[in-house]
């Protein structure tokens, strides 16, 4: 669960900048995401009966992660208006933005963390950018 930490704070900051609107210095990227995802959140029973096993397996996997997540949002203790919280595609949005979209850094604490913008480089399928920042 401590390995998802990072990935639920990134999740939080993302609805509650979605929550500001207009208002979010992040508005115009958060207006560029997509709106469709097609990975294992994003399936229905279904879908898992046609995969093979393994490939199944690993995408139950994260859905399962998603629900643990919604779950500890919902407790209610984040400064979430309830029609975000209780709102299951804009979850399912926010998940999936922050975990096809963040970055990994080691140093001087791990984090995951989402660059503005530059998320866009590295959606090929060899990685055309490295992201490296001074502490």
């Amino acid at each position: 669960a401590e390995e998802r930490l990072p990935l639920f704070r990134l999740m939080v900051k993302i609805l509650a900048e979605y929550e500001k609107g207009e208002m979010s210095i992040y508005y115009s990227w958060l207006n560029s995401l997509p709106r469709r995802f097609y990975n294992g959140v994003s399936m229905t029973d279904n879908c898992f009966e046609c995969l093979p096993r393994y490939p199944a397996l690993l995408a139950a996997k994260e859905k399962n992660h998603f629900y643990r997540i919604v779950d500890a949002i919902r407790q209610g203790t984040l400064p979430l208006s309830e029609e975000t919280i209780y709102n299951d595609d804009t979850l399912q949005w926010a998940y999936n933005v922050a975990l096809t979209r963040y970055q990994e850094f080691w140093e001087p604490v791990y984090q995951k963390v989402i660059p503005p913008l530059a998320d866009l480089f590295n959606h090929g399928s060899n990685p055309n950018v490295q992201i490296s920042f001074d502490a």
